[in-house]
């Protein structure tokens, strides 16, 4: 089975058939409605090229997001009949407090930077140390009028600390 690589870049796609994974490129865009809220985007530690995001809020009244929408759904691999495209991003999730919902989401957006399409991982709560996750799904056909594909992480409606630490965006037609 031959697969296809795809790393998220705000400026660039890197297409491979040969590496087995990319990370997320380090800018990231902020939206978010809550005071008394900070969000962070920096290495795991000085020595460690892994890259963390950190969104905190101290009261529970709306949305931290961070988000990436930089592969044209044109530089995607074309699905063949009868195969399927398959998208998996890949993280680690640490969260302190969290009293609403911490989770990430795959999206499709747009010419007009509308989100069309989306799909949640299950949203977490309340307090965990590292843990392993990941969001796949698998598609017969691009969302119509589908132009930018991306992913974001979020801390909703909530008060509390999530940490996503070195986020990878795998695509593969099977």
């Amino acid at each position: 089975m031959k697969k296809t690589w795809l790393c998220l870049a705000v400026a660039a796609l890197a297409v491979t058939t040969s590496a087995k994974e990319y990370k997320l490129a380090t800018d990231w865009t902020f939206r978010g409605r809550q005071l008394d809220s900070s969000v962070a985007v920096g290495p795991f530690s000085p020595e460690s090229p892994q890259q963390l995001l950190t969104l905190t809020a101290v009261r529970n009244n709306g949305w931290l997001t961070l988000r990436q929408t930089p592969v044209a759904v044109s530089s995607l691999p074309k699905i063949p009949e009868g195969k399927k495209l398959v998208i998996t991003l890949v993280y680690r999730q640490k969260m302190e407090n969290v009293s609403g919902r911490a989770f990430a989401t795959l999206e499709f957006y747009d010419n007009n930077a509308q989100r069309i399409w989306f799909y949640d991982d299950k949203p977490l709560n309340g307090s965990a140390d590292w843990s392993d996750r990941s969001v796949t799904r698998t598609l017969t056909a691009i969302p119509e009028g589908a132009r930018w594909f991306g992913v974001s992480f979020h801390l909703g409606k909530s008060s509390g600390k999530v940490e996503f630490l070195n986020p990878r965006l795998d695509i593969s037609i099977q």
